[in-house]
Formats: structure tokens, C-alpha cells, sequence
């Protein structure tokens, strides 16, 4: 029987990141089994994409994370990836509901999709300072 995940490398890093805001790309690369090089390249291909955005905290990175951006996968483009994320935690609800990651996740989704994407949020920050 062939073995295979439901999540990709790059989902796998999105998800820890949108679990813990200023996770290190080390630890990440410890929980899934990952060179931390490979999770440093992950986290830049998503800042690239625009899915999150980095900001150093003194030496601490902090992530912001985009749900409101769509799936990057035929058949599923014009899906959010906040609709995949929020269909885990209501799935997994009942399961979990004694851990609070799923509820920070599932505020972190609907203040996402409030506040706009990143790149929206960006371009008018610049928009002020120029």
C-alpha cells in the first residue's frame, strides 16, 4: 500500500504558522520531520505568494497569515483557503474542544477575511507613508 498525506509541505507550514504566529522555522522543521532550510524556503515561497507576511519582532518572526486567498490547486482556485480551514475546525470541533488552537485559528480566519488580503493591506500602507 503506498503511503501519502492529505496536506502538503507547504500546507503542513501553514498550518503551524497559523497556530503559532512567531514559531520558529526550526521548530516547525522538527515537528514535521523537515530540514529547517526546507521550512525557510516554504515560508518564503508563501510570503512570495502573498499568504503570509513576516515582520522581525526583535529576534522573534511574527507571522500574519491571508485566509481570504484562494487554494492553489485546479479544480479548487476559486476556494479560499480560509473555507479549507474552517472546515477542519468544524469537523474537528467536537474532538478538539477542550484545546484552544482551534478557536484562535477559527477567530484568525474571520478577522482575515474582515481586514482584507495582505497585499490590499500593504499597498494602502504605502499609499499613507508616500
Amino acid at each position: 500500500m503506498s503511503t501519502f498525506t492529505f496536506l502538503t509541505n507547504h500546507g503542513a507550514v501553514f498550518v503551524f504558522v497559523a497556530q503559532n504566529r512567531a514559531i520558529s522555522s526550526r521548530r516547525i522543521a522538527l515537528q514535521l520531520d523537515l530540514t529547517e532550510r526546507t521550512v525557510q524556503r516554504i515560508l518564503a515561497d508563501l510570503q512570495v505568494a502573498g499568504y503570509i507576511l513576516k515582520r522581525k519582532e526583535g529576534r522573534t518572526n511574527r507571522y500574519e497569515l491571508d485566509f481570504s486567498l484562494p487554494m492553489r490547486r485546479s479544480g479548487l482556485h476559486p476556494v479560499p483557503v480560509g473555507e479549507l480551514f474552517a472546515a477542519m475546525l468544524k469537523s474537528g470541533a467536537e474532538a478538539r474542544s477542550t484545546r484552544s488552537g482551534p478557536k484562535l485559528l477559527s477567530r484568525a480566519v474571520e478577522k482575515s477575511k474582515a481586514r482584507g488580503s495582505i497585499r490590499e493591506r500593504a499597498s494602502a500602507a504605502r499609499g499613507r507613508t508616500a
